[in-house]
């Protein structure tokens, strides 16, 4: 198998770094204080960060100090409901403790027909679908993933970006720039 190889369902690697455009994007929010699930090297220069040594899934999300949280989860099957309903509880409780000074924003696979999407589709001020599919950068190399043939290869499935927060016209008007489309939830704060 090529090195690198984007095989999501099949679950062989699971740590693909964000890619350059959806990084931009994200940006555009704002500095990225908290980065809950990444690799020693904090790819996206966060000012704190989680690595699977130190497991995003069992500490807080919401800095005190406030700031932009992010979460590119691992996508396999068995990882992606744990990350999912972690990251709603972590929305509700921004909401809940009145945190408008936090931001949370997770990248994933958008799966409507399963529970944990549902749960993220009620739970999230704003579900974003990307346009088309994203192209991981591969951590190990550095470069877009590459399918079997060596070829550049998006990911094989939908994507959404979620948000939580009390920005969520601006989180819609810097990612609709990408042309997705998006759901509102009614604000709850």
């Amino acid at each position: 198998m090529t090195k690198g190889y984007v095989d999501l369902n099949e679950n062989k690697k699971t740590d693909w770094v964000t890619p350059p455009d959806t990084l931009a994007l994200l940006l555009q929010l704002g500095r990225l204080t908290l980065d809950v699930c990444t690799r020693e090297d904090n790819h996206l220069n966060a000012d704190q960060f989680y690595t699977p040594r130190v497991n995003g899934l069992a500490q807080s999300w919401l800095p005190l100090g406030g700031g932009l949280s992010y979460c590119n989860h691992p996508w396999s099957r068995q990882d992606t409901p744990a990350w999912v309903a972690r990251a709603c509880d972590e929305g509700e409780r921004l909401h809940r403790e009145g945190r408008s000074s936090n931001e949370l924003v997770v990248l994933g696979p958008a799966r409507p027909d399963t529970a944990w999407f549902r749960k993220l589709w009620l739970s999230a001020d704003v579900v974003y679908f990307w346009k088309g599919r994203i192209t991981f950068i591969d951590p190990d190399t550095g470069k877009p993933a590459v399918d079997k043939k060596g070829n550049s290869s998006p990911v094989p499935v939908p994507v959404h970006v979620s948000y939580w927060g009390v920005r969520p016209q601006t989180f819609i008007d810097v990612f609709t720039q990408q042309g997705g489309c998006y759901h509102a939830a009614e604000a709850p704060f």
